[in-house]
């Protein structure tokens, strides 16, 4: 009996060990090379970091794929994303987006949003204030349509500029991934804009695309649909 339950004991303690290297042999190592970061070997998979524009919708802490730079000071883990192909997309800690080499990022209008979320940041993390969805469809559209067609203040003008600021999260069900981030910037005091000749501008908030730089003069439409979301 006693053998019984000594070889027992010994099969579960294997299983456990066994379960555990699996576990632990998921989170292979991944090294930076070439600008992006590769398993190497014959089936070799890549991930690049993406713009701060896009943000992983979600982050499932409890599965690390891969431990990029594994071994090194500066490593960290990589985890899956919720509903979302491993082999396409991960995401670190801080929500950043990694996405395999041989994906090609969406454009705003590409990524068709149906839903715009404005968040204030809380210990780092968006906090959604209010939305327009799929009620607000036709606002969603133009403001969409606004911030790939109208034109924009030079870049890196308004930086220095006195403002708050909230972000605008870009909802995609093509790439429920992630998210397309901006920020929404309300002037202190308005602020007064010259082409140089005699017309003068004078915005009180415009949206910031930090990627490109940018400064959408939209701010009042903005305002407009959102207070009356």
């Amino acid at each position: 009996m006693k053998a019984h339950r000594f070889f027992r004991g010994m099969a579960l303690l294997l299983a456990c060990i066994f379960l555990l290297g699996a576990c632990s042999g998921r989170a292979q190592k991944l090294q930076l090379k070439d600008g992006a970061y590769r398993s190497g070997g014959k089936t070799e998979v890549a991930y690049l970091e993406a713009p701060s524009i896009y943000r992983a919708s979600s982050l499932l802490d409890g599965e690390v794929i891969f431990q990029a730079n594994g071994g090194a000071p500066d490593s960290f883990p990589l985890y899956a994303i919720e509903n979302a192909d491993t082999a396409s997309w991960l995401t670190d800690e801080n929500y950043t987006l990694f996405y395999n080499e041989n994906i090609k990022l969406p454009s705003l209008a590409e990524m068709k949003p149906y839903a715009i979320s404005l968040c204030w940041m809380v210990n780092g993390k968006p906090q959604e204030q209010t939305r327009l969805d799929q009620a607000k469809s036709d606002q969603v559209a133009e403001l969409v349509r606004l911030l790939t067609e109208s034109p924009s203040y030079p870049k890196d003008m308004l930086l220095l500029t006195e403002h708050d600021s909230v972000e605008l999260l870009f909802h995609s069900e093509e790439y429920p991934e992630f998210y397309y981030v901006l920020q929404y910037w309300k002037f202190q005091t308005p602020f007064v804009y010259s082409d140089g000749e005699q017309t003068f501008t004078v915005e009180t908030g415009v949206v910031y695309d930090r990627y490109n730089g940018r400064f959408y003069p939209i701010g009042d439409v903005l305002e407009e649909y959102f207070l009356n979301a």
